[in-house]
């Protein structure tokens, strides 16, 4: 035999006497097997990078006698015996085979029909070959054998692209960052949880590059078998198993990488082969425009250190902070840069002004944003070593911008400074900008915060001097 070392012999020989019975019956009426070429409407397979056709398949026209009762036949009947004989397969047909919560019925019929349909379709014929049998049995008591069910949870990211070094990676604990294979693209595009780009025949179908990744894990529990009872099943793992730590895991993402990536629904597969589950969960909204690339070892252990920085207990109890790291988030996945503009300047009222408690008795928010960002940004290579008084430009610029935005006022005309010392009115190169200050501002206050420098003290401005 061609198959690896069979486990139970006398199943083998019981499976293949019959599959040779059922071909030959169904060969009695003189006709070759009616196959033809046919299309699988619910899965796509890869043709290049970006582009997608329809699975082609063989499909077989059964004759009568496959639909109909073979239990009379001596050699079904030496099946069930076998079957019957040995207490491991007799637990696992003819009854629910799954997991403590959820199981779909294995009849041992259906097994058959399943393993004939296997060889007619890759001999073409109805021939019995020994080395087809071997293969398609090979299947058949692979799952009979199994003691676990694996399943296998991803969670699309959209807007997302990386390099080759970073494929398979851990990102979090069980955590793996991959691209999705064809299988999986073909679940997230049946339940829309990644978009089509564009449809180009009603056969071929385009999905861009920067939604063919995903955030996946696996999780491996029991085979539980036998017809459930009135007592109500465990409830199923959250889905995807690692939904409490996506929202860590895509803030650590955006600091690092920027952009704009977010995670789709969570959808589940597993190991027996029945289908899969997805969880419709929000989706975030985020820019195709600005899509977020993770390229290099580098970068990928950066983004796990801050990672664990984001989830350090210091951090988690710092309000301000994780409010400053909620609106850099939510500035991400903005579409309208004034929003940005507004998620950013937020994010820098909690960081450089509450998070250190700063208060000014004459009201100049403005003036301690301006402040806070310089004596942490000014000068910092990250940031091209930007001078002091463009930090500031920046800060107060944007803030007078916000204060008109938010009460519906004029904005002001003046052009905005930038960090290089230039000026613009061009909102997008100011919110680029801020953007890239706001997230090296709270890198560098996450390394601080988890290395147990807490909170800065408080601290306040000297009112000015009256006017003469």
């Amino acid at each position: 035999m061609s198959v690896s070392p069979v486990r139970f012999p006398d199943l083998y020989r019981a499976f293949s006497e019959l599959a040779s019975r059922f071909l030959k019956e169904c060969s009695k009426d003189g006709e070759a097997p009616k196959i033809t070429d046919g299309v699988d409407m619910m899965n796509w397979d890869r043709a290049a990078q970006e582009l997608f056709r329809l699975r082609t398949t063989k499909q077989w026209f059964a004759p009568a006698l496959w639909r109909r009762d073979f239990e009379g036949w001596d050699e079904m009947r030496e099946l069930r015996t076998v079957v019957q004989g040995n207490p491991i397969l007799a637990s696992r047909v003819d009854t629910l085979v799954g997991t403590n919560f959820g199981a779909q019925r294995r009849e041992l019929a259906g097994m058959v029909r399943s393993l004939v349909h296997d060889l007619v379709i890759a001999s073409g014929s109805w021939e019995f070959t020994q080395d087809m049998f071997d293969a398609a049995y090979e299947r058949v008591e692979a799952d009979l054998a199994a003691d676990t069910v694996t399943f296998t949870d991803f969670a699309p990211l959209l807007g997302f692209d990386g390099d080759q070094s970073i494929e398979g990676q851990e990102i979090a604990a069980g955590v793996i960052l991959r691209k999705m294979t064809d299988a999986e693209i073909s679940c997230a595009l049946q339940r829309a949880a990644i978009p089509i780009d564009q449809y180009l025949t009603t056969l071929m179908l385009t999905v861009s590059r920067f939604n063919q990744w995903a955030l996946t894990a696996e999780h491996t529990h029991p085979l539980r078998t036998g017809d459930v009872d009135l007592i109500e099943p465990p409830a199923a793992p959250p889905l995807p198993i690692f939904a409490d730590a996506i929202p860590q895991v895509l803030a650590a993402i955006r600091l690092v990488c920027g952009g704009s990536t977010t995670t789709s629904y969570g959808i589940r597969t597993g190991s027996l082969g029945q289908g899969y589950s997805a969880a419709l969960t929000p989706i975030g909204p985020t820019d195709p425009s600005r899509p977020t690339v993770l390229a290099g070892q580098m970068m990928l252990d950066q983004v796990r250190d801050t990672y664990r920085r984001i989830t350090h207990p210091t951090v988690r109890d710092d309000r301000p902070l994780n409010t400053a790291i909620r609106q850099v988030v939510l500035a991400g996945s903005r579409g309208l840069v004034e929003d940005r503009l507004l998620n950013l300047i937020t994010a820098a009222e909690a960081l450089f002004i509450a998070r250190p408690g700063r208060t000014d008795p004459n009201g100049r928010k403005g003036a301690l944003l301006a402040s806070g960002a310089a004596e942490m940004l000014a000068g910092d290579l990250t940031l091209n070593r930007p001078i002091e008084r463009n930090v500031k430009a920046l800060m107060r610029d944007v803030y007078r911008w916000r204060n008109a935005e938010v009460h519906g006022g004029q904005h002001p005309t003046a052009p905005f400074g930038r960090l290089d010392g230039t000026t613009t009115r061009d909102l997008a190169s100011v919110a680029a900008d801020l953007d890239r200050m706001m997230r090296r501002a709270l890198l560098l206050t996450l390394n601080r915060a988890s290395h147990g420098s807490g909170r800065p003290q408080r601290r306040r401005s000297q009112r000015r001097p009256a006017r003469s």
